[in-house]
């Protein structure tokens, strides 16, 4: 029988008798070994570039701008 909710693997015999939401926690199980098998070996996080730093930088700069003129305007 295919899981009801992805439609991609088989789910054993036994799960007829189970409700969808215990048949759904399994092939949640099921993908995440799959993903950690298949995927996670490959998964490299990268460093933020210099131009996404500056970007984030004046985000961070303009948002205590702001903030600092709110307080003033709040005296």
């Amino acid at each position: 029988m295919k899981c009801p909710y992805c439609n991609i693997h088989n789910v054993p015999d036994e799960t007829r008798n189970m409700t969808k939401e215990e048949i759904k926690s399994q092939c949640v199980e099921h993908h995440r070994k799959v993903y950690e098998e298949k995927a996670l070996p490959f998964l490299r996080l990268e460093k933020p570039t210099p131009l996404e730093i500056e970007k984030q930088v004046d985000e961070l700069r303009n948002e205590v701008k702001e903030l600092k003129r709110r307080l003033e305007t709040k005296k």
